[in-house]
């Protein structure tokens, strides 16, 4: 004789509701603003990034032999060793504003 086999459904699971989210405040408007001002509009989209953005893309640090010192402004202290400092230094782009020139780290070996 076989043996009866029953099977019974688990009750189903009553769905509630989630509770409301809270009202939207001041920290979360400055958020959405933020986001919008930094959000590129369509043509710098368009063009791709710029040639900063690419060299600061790269897996590496690369030599650019291109550059020499007196074409660039040096600005505050990365970091230091014992045989070297890192400084913020941008290279003089002629004709444009300083906004625009490209933006490096720079190796100062002692």
């Amino acid at each position: 004789a076989a043996a009866a086999a029953t099977i019974t459904a688990a009750p189903a699971a009553t769905a509630t509701a989630a509770p409301a989210a809270p009202p939207p405040g001041p920290g979360l408007k400055r958020v959405v603003d933020y986001m919008a001002r930094i959000k590129p509009n369509e043509t710098q989209s368009a063009q791709g990034p710029t040639q900063s953005a690419r060299e600061h893309l790269t897996e590496a640090p690369t030599l650019l032999p291109t550059i020499i010192f007196q074409d660039l402004v040096f600005g505050a202290e990365l970091g230091s060793g014992s045989f070297s400092t890192v400084k913020f230094c941008k290279h003089i782009q002629r004709g444009q504003p300083a906004s625009n020139w490209p933006e490096y780290a720079a190796k100062v070996i002692r």
